[in-house]
């Protein structure tokens, strides 16, 4: 599944108090009502499913100390129908509307967006998902923060269920017509405005400041087909978990073949990362705590993606070059990096080649963690470990060793005269995002702390930080080096992560699957879930 700036399953901005009816659920009418507080989804329809929700979620969020450790936060993602025309094809991430229903934890909506190959994708809010029991004789808080792969198939095969149906209708009017008959869900449909970072290279119109603007009426009469991609519809998932977990699945992931990366792009940064996780451990000294471990493993995930950065900025500067121009990505000249050049190498081809890049570079394992990595780190490390996270960044060997390992192109079809440059640019990148972790460490996670300071104390200066962008994340191939790592536009703000009074104990990180489904659900059972 393609990536997207929205990411409203797990984090946007809040805004209007939800429209979700308040039908809090008392604990001794649970076993009255389908699944609510009650252990797994019940319901035999997506919109009755809905209705749960809304009564649970209003529930938790009325008191969450009555359901600690019960819960995580599950949002979906599904492409579920294609435009076949339109001023919309070849343009990504742009949402086409928002529901006027709202889920009460979050207040965030349904969306309604394109994505990669003329793609339209319904991405849910997140709804809250059962957790493994931790035995009969042991206490909640043993829990993982990781959903019951039951429950997420079950609701899974009940969103199937509707967009199945919906995606037989003939325009976009006609699909948020069905949606609502079928779900209940009610999308309005506005003019929409085209953005640089939307514009793609398989995109046939030129945009700019003078066509940006596309009315109502032409978006719903796009017409639409059920969805050929990836065989029908596709889902993907996103949840809510702590780093010990994250680690796990992606230790898990590495040993399915079906969930390590199945492209060239994919494993030469998989490479690189083996390479540096090597390095960090044993610059770590001979037994790291398995804190330490989880954090290391992180950041040699995150250093790697910096073979990824300069590509990145490559196709984002020509979205905002043909934006200004008015021109498609492809440009009026496609074959101007022909010259002397095999004649493959057009302009359409590199464009191609560095969005790819910029995607894959989530794909080293069977899950992407959307957060910066030094808020990993603020959930697991001690003020001692970080000190010694600082003495390995700031090691002139390792740091030499680890520019070394990522200084490779991870592509080989660019002529030498553009690799060059690529490898160069990564090599500072990389050495700018060792020096970054230093200085966060130093003047953020550190500062105002020593020796004396106790490990509540600690806990407790770090416990609100955010080291990432926030909400005020970039768009897609946009790169800001003092987040360090890439793909920086999925990144959920800390606070939009966290879930107070369910799992006070645990800082919680929002991560996707980047498997086929059915893969992403055995992952999920291995892990516990």
């Amino acid at each position: 599944m393609s990536d997207s700036r929205r990411e409203a399953n797990e984090g946007s901005e809040r805004s209007e108090p939800s429209s979700t009816p308040d039908c809090p659920v008392r604990p001794s009418q649970a076993n009255a009502s389908r699944g609510v507080i009650q252990r797994r989804v019940a319901a035999g329809t997506f919109k009755e499913f809905l209705e749960d929700q809304g009564k649970l979620q209003n529930e938790v969020k009325k008191d969450p100390a009555t359901t600690p450790y019960q819960y995580t936060t599950v949002g979906f993602e599904h492409e579920f129908a294609q435009m076949t025309d339109g001023p919309l094809r070849g343009i990504d991430h742009l949402e086409v509307a928002r529901s006027f229903e709202r889920m009460p934890l979050t207040e965030l909506p349904f969306v309604l967006e394109t994505d990669a190959s003329d793609a339209l994708e319904l991405v849910s809010p997140p709804f809250l998902m059962e957790t493994p029991s931790s035995g009969r004789l042991t206490p909640k808080s043993w829990r993982k923060p990781i959903p019951l792969a039951a429950d997420v198939k079950k609701v899974d095969d009940l969103i199937r269920t509707d967009l199945s149906k919906v995606s037989q209708e003939n325009t976009i009017v006609d699909l948020v017509g069905a949606l609502l008959q079928e779900s209940g869900i009610t999308f309005p449909l506005a003019a929409v405005e085209v953005e640089p970072f939307q514009i793609s290279p398989a995109g046939r119109t030129a945009y700019g400041q003078a066509n940006k603007d596309i009315n109502a009426g032409t978006v719903a009469g796009i017409p639409i087909r059920p969805s050929q991609k990836g065989g029908g519809i596709t889902t993907q998932i996103n949840f809510a978990t702590d780093a010990a977990t994250a680690d796990r699945l992606q230790e898990e992931s590495r040993k399915d073949p079906n969930l390590v990366p199945d492209s060239d792009i994919g494993r030469a940064i998989l490479a690189v990362e083996d390479g540096i996780r090597a390095l960090l451990l044993a610059a770590a000294g001979r037994r790291p705590s398995t804190r330490l471990k989880i954090f290391l493993n992180a950041l040699s995930r995150t250093l790697s993606g910096q073979t990824a950065v300069p590509y990145m900025r490559f196709f984002h500067d020509r979205q905002v070059q043909a934006f200004a121009a008015s021109e498609t990505m492809e440009g009026p000249e496609p074959d101007l990096f022909d010259v002397n050049r095999p004649s493959y190498f057009t302009r359409i081809f590199a464009l191609t080649l560095t969005e790819s890049v910029s995607s894959r570079v989530k794909d080293t394992s069977g899950i992407w963690v959307k957060d910066a990595v030094l808020n990993i780190g603020l959930g697991v490390l001690t003020r001692a470990e970080w000190i010694t996270v600082r003495d390995i960044v700031t090691d002139h060997q390792t740091a030499g060793s680890i520019e070394n390992l990522t200084a490779t192109d991870v592509s080989k079809h660019m002529p030498a005269d553009f690799r060059d440059p690529i490898v160069q640019a990564i090599r500072q990148a990389t050495r700018a995002a060792l020096v970054r972790v230093q200085t966060v460490i130093d003047n953020q996670i550190l500062h105002g702390t020593d020796d004396n300071t106790s490990k509540a104390d600690f806990a407790h200066h770090t416990k609100d930080l955010d080291l990432g962008p926030g909400r005020n994340r970039g768009e897609f191939a946009e790169h800001n080096p003092d987040f360090i790592g890439p793909r920086q536009d999925t990144y959920i703000a800390s606070a939009d992560a966290q879930r107070p009074g369910i799992w006070e104990n645990k800082r919680l990180h929002v991560v996707e699957t980047r498997a086929e489904f059915d893969k992403a659900l055995e992952l999920l059972r291995r892990v516990g879930g």
